[in-house]
């Protein structure tokens, strides 16, 4: 962002002005009261003539790029999304030049997709030179996606210039030009490990996608761990997401997103599209985890914030095998387990789950195994030995039949009923510091909404269900007695 300065009066002319002002009048001739009367003249000159500000007036000129392509290799079909911002509106037939994006074409002509702007757009190969016309009015920010083949050669970054003549609306000045070593990075495409079509550590899978090393990955449209499934595109939503204020893009069903203040480093146009798949292929983690619900695609793809942003993926209960729970996995093409699962937690009341993400992809409700109970108890180990001697007492003092034995030795029946008092206070005690010390890390990323949060689908298991059930039933035996 170019920054202007503007050169105002300065306070000291003034008053330096002023001085001048008393020194003539005390040059002219007269009694010594003329000259007391120019000093006190000067004085009240002074006080009384303040620094003139001059509004300032910012040029206009262009406030952000950003370039998100779909694909990081090299001789690939690829789709740009390309978003421009700017500090004014855009005048209506105005033209803006994006220079140094590396397209494989020698077309003169490329077509583009973007609200508010023209169908063609002018591409000069050797100049590196993309024009895109303006076609609306009342645009300060402009968005679009251009279907390219990706550079022939790999890169790490380009020279990025934006430029545009007398293109700002109610303004005669010509706009700052902008420019920026913009990170775009393309890589060669790793050789196939297997031969042909065939990927996996066994080579035993056949893509019907591109094969990159030993993974299988999918072209636009393509869906499924072989890309060989189609997918209906059900809902679409799309919306500017602002850099200072909270912006939610969700469907009528709350699917989408919410952005705080801050994530973005410029205003971004967000979609999310829903897209359903039958019986989608998870390939080797099938049976490990089961499609719940349809495939959310947030764009741009790529996309990633400064801060964490929440997303909202539906799923449908009666895909929830028993025994299993909903959990958001997101899709990474390049792993031998393509879908990796994401913390998250159900909303109360709405088929759906949410999670805290750092940035924009493929993401899916599955059901999936809860957490076990020895992890669950390691988890707990290895928190109790950073914290003080006191948690590990009550970890120790937790058993209500270890405690209830020893003192019901030594104090009788009535030892055994305080114990069992004692101890279901200390255990109920100890599980909610537990359940604090599990909800805290994740729930300061979430973004507050109109629906409650349920508690963290990890903390979800038979034994704390069972443990909870105990101790009301040694209420009511309490109560009772």
């Amino acid at each position: 962002m170019s920054t202007a300065f503007f050169l105002l009066s300065s306070p000291s002319s003034v008053f330096e002005s002023t001085t001048i002002i008393g020194s003539l009048y005390s040059t002219f001739p007269g009694s010594s009261s003329f000259g007391f009367a120019s000093t006190s003249l000067e004085a009240s000159l002074s006080t009384l003539v303040a620094p003139v500000s001059t509004p300032s007036v910012v040029p206009p000129s262009f406030t952000g790029l950003g370039i998100y392509p779909n694909v990081s290799y090299t001789n690939l079909p690829c789709d740009y999304s390309i978003n421009i911002a700017a500090n004014f509106q855009f005048k209506i037939n105005s033209f803006i030049s994006l220079l140094g994006l590396r397209l494989s074409t020698r077309a003169s002509v490329v077509y583009i997709s973007g609200n508010g702007l023209a169908r063609a757009a002018l591409w000069n190969s050797h100049m590196l030179n993309l024009t895109v016309q303006v076609i609306s009015p009342g645009q300060e920010s402009v968005s679009f996606n251009l279907v390219s083949q990706s550079p022939s050669s790999s890169q790490a970054s380009i020279i990025a210039k934006l430029s545009c003549s007398f293109c700002a609306e109610g303004s005669q000045e010509p706009v700052q030009p902008f420019s920026s070593n913009y990170s775009l990075a393309f890589n060669v495409l790793p050789p196939p490990t297997c031969q042909g079509s065939k990927f996996g550590i066994d080579c035993k899978y056949t893509c019907y996608g591109m094969v990159v090393g030993s993974t299988c990955m999918c072209s636009s449209g393509q869906f499924g761990f072989l890309c060989n499934q189609s997918a209906t595109l059900n809902t679409e939503v799309s919306n500017l997401a602002s850099t200072s204020q909270l912006s939610s893009i969700r469907s009528k069903t709350g699917i989408g997103v919410s952005i705080p203040a801050g994530s973005l480093s410029m205003a971004t146009k967000i979609s999310v599209k829903v897209y359903e798949v039958s019986n989608l292929q998870v390939g080797p983690q099938q049976g490990l985890i089961q499609p719940a619900g349809p495939v959310v695609v947030f764009e741009p793809s790529g996309l990633r914030f400064k801060l964490p942003v929440t997303i909202f993926t539906p799923y449908d209960p009666s895909k929830i095998p028993a025994g299993k729970q909903p959990y958001i996995f997101y899709n990474n093409e390049s792993a031998a387990q393509p879908w990796q699962q994401q913390e998250s937690e159900v909303v109360i009341g709405k088929n759906l789950t949410r999670a805290a993400v750092s940035h924009f992809s493929g993401y899916m409700t599955m059901a999936a195994n809860p957490p076990s109970t020895s992890s669950s108890r390691a988890n707990s180990t290895l928190t109790n030995q950073s914290s003080t001697p006191t948690t590990n007492v009550l970890a120790v003092i937790t058993s209500p039949s270890a405690l209830a034995l020893i003192l019901g030795l030594v104090g009788g029946g009535g030892g055994l009923l305080v114990m069992v008092s004692v101890c279901v206070v200390v255990r109920r005690f100890a599980k909610r510091q537990n359940s604090t010390r599990v909800v805290d890390p994740f729930s300061s990323y979430l973004i507050s909404d109109d629906s409650r949060s349920a508690a963290l689908i990890r903390q979800s298991s038979t034994e704390s269900t069972e443990d909870t059930h105990q101790a009301d039933q040694l209420d009511i035996i309490l109560e009772n007695a």
